[in-house]
């Protein structure tokens, strides 16, 4: 009598060649033997496995292209293969928990992240709006743009020394590129040729040439802050020691407001 049911199409892609296979690799001791069985005979199957998992439980990356996200995966199913223990079962149901297990705690750290950064991103633009935490400067006040022509100098050359050493991070140099065009043409960010920075305008800038969100070129900008503060107190300094500087003589008239 035929049994009933539909027949297999297709072998499973983790049956007993690979159990048998997985006890081989862990009781070998050579390296390079241990690399040729997961190559001929693990490699495959547990990369169906993880893709298979992924797409049956959907859990897909947001951060991660398929490919990407199967290699990782892997890559961390690698670190616990050595814990694998034949008598608790097979290596299949071991495998497939580790994947799952992965999976899931990326995926759970993803949308924490993505509910941190929309969380952000209101703040931020809670903050670029509310006109408490404006900035106004005065308009008679040269020392600023002045001050701005040498910072651009120094940025420069900043980016010179950095094609040799290579101390910048990618997305560090990309905010600093960004932040160097704007300081070149820093007056267009004055609101309709006023007194008060567009500091909303500045940021979508720097969003759209870097591609990178609010909170990302707000952590890539504190290296270029720090040199911005200690230029700029450099240069205060030396304005406040000449004798007939106007603002060493009017500095506590100076009709510069900070709110």
């Amino acid at each position: 009598m035929n049994k009933r049911g539909r027949k297999r199409v297709n072998p499973r892609y983790f049956d007993t060649p690979e159990e048998e296979a997985t006890l081989k690799y862990l009781n070998c001791m050579d390296d390079v033997e241990r690399n040729s069985i997961y190559e001929e005979f693990l490699k495959n199957p547990l990369y169906k496995m993880t893709e298979a998992i992924i797409n049956r439980y959907k859990l897909h990356s947001k951060e991660l292209q398929i490919e990407e996200l199967i290699n990782d995966t892997l890559g961390f199913l690698h670190t616990k293969v050595e814990r694998y223990d034949p008598e608790k079962g097979r290596a299949y149901s071991y495998f497939g928990t580790i994947i799952v297990r992965k999976l899931r705690n990326r995926q759970k750290k993803e949308s924490q992240t993505i509910v941190r950064q929309e969380s952000y991103e209101a703040v931020a633009a809670h903050l670029e709006e509310n006109e408490k935490y404006s900035y106004t400067i005065d308009s008679e006040d040269n020392s600023v743009s002045e001050f701005f022509i040498e910072f651009v100098a120094i940025l420069e050359e900043l980016f010179v020394l950095n094609v040799k050493e290579k101390f910048l991070k990618k997305n560090e140099e990309s905010v600093g590129v960004a932040i160097l065009e704007v300081m070149k043409n820093w007056e267009q960010f004055f609101q309709n040729g006023g007194k008060k920075y567009e500091k909303n305008h500045i940021l979508e800038c720097l969003r759209n040439m870097t591609g990178l969100s609010t909170k990302e070129i707000r952590d890539n900008l504190k290296r270029f802050k720090l040199l911005y503060y200690q230029k700029k107190e450099e240069r205060l300094k030396k304005i406040h020691d000449c004798d007939d500087s106007p603002l060493k003589t009017n500095g506590q008239n100076s009709n510069k407001k900070r709110i």
